[in-house]
C-alpha cells in the first residue's frame, strides 16, 4: 500500500468522525424527547389509575358503614378515598349522594330517603380530582407541556335501593 493511499484513508476516517458527531447531535435530542414523553405519560396514566382505584374503594366503603345514614356514608367514602390518595398531595376528594339520573355535581342531599321504586333510587358518587397543571410530578419539556392533561379525575358511583347496594358503575 502506498503512503499516499494510507494518508487518504486516514483523512477520510477523520472526516467521517465529524459526521458521526453531527448525526449523534441530531438524533439524540429527538430520541431523548420521545423517551421523556413516554415516561411523562406513564406517570400521568399511573396517577389516573390510582385515582380511579381510590374513588372505587371509597364508593365501596360507603356501603360497608353506617346502615342507611347517607351523611355518614359520604363521610366514610371520602375518608377511604382520601386515605388511598394520601401519597399524593393536593388531591380533592368529594362524595355526594343524589337521586338516580340527576347530576350529583350540581347538588348533594344527604337527607334523601332511598327506596326501591325507580323514582326513589339513589346513588353515591365519589370523585377524586388532581390539578396536574398546577402540581406536575415530572416537569414537561419546553413545548411539550401542552400535550399533558391539566386535570386528572377518578370517579365511581354506587346505586342504592333502600340504602343497600344493587350495582356499581
Amino acid at each position: 500500500m502506498s503512503p499516499d493511499r494510507i494518508v487518504r484513508r486516514l483523512r477520510t476516517r477523520q472526516l467521517q468522525g465529524g459526521a458521526y458527531a453531527v448525526e449523534y447531535a441530531i438524533v439524540f435530542p429527538i430520541f431523548f424527547a420521545v423517551l421523556y414523553a413516554i415516561i411523562s405519560y406513564g406517570i400521568v396514566f399511573s396517577i389516573r389509575l390510582a385515582m380511579q382505584h381510590a374513588a372505587e374503594e371509597g364508593a365501596r366503603a360507603s356501603l360497608r358503614y353506617c346502615g342507611t345514614q347517607l351523611a355518614c356514608r359520604q363521610t366514610a367514602a371520602e375518608a377511604v378515598a382520601r386515605e388511598r390518595m394520601s401519597w399524593l398531595a393536593h388531591t380533592t376528594v368529594v362524595a355526594k349522594t343524589c337521586r338516580l339520573g340527576i347530576d350529583c355535581a350540581a347538588e348533594s342531599t344527604p337527607t334523601l330517603t332511598c327506596g326501591s321504586v325507580l323514582t326513589q333510587r339513589c346513588q353515591i358518587v365519589v370523585t377524586v380530582d388532581y390539578d396536574y397543571a398546577a402540581h406536575p410530578l415530572a416537569p414537561a419539556l419546553p413545548g411539550l407541556g401542552v400535550l399533558l392533561p391539566a386535570q386528572l379525575q377518578g370517579r365511581a358511583s354506587m346505586l342504592l335501593v333502600d340504602g343497600k347496594m344493587v350495582g356499581t358503575s
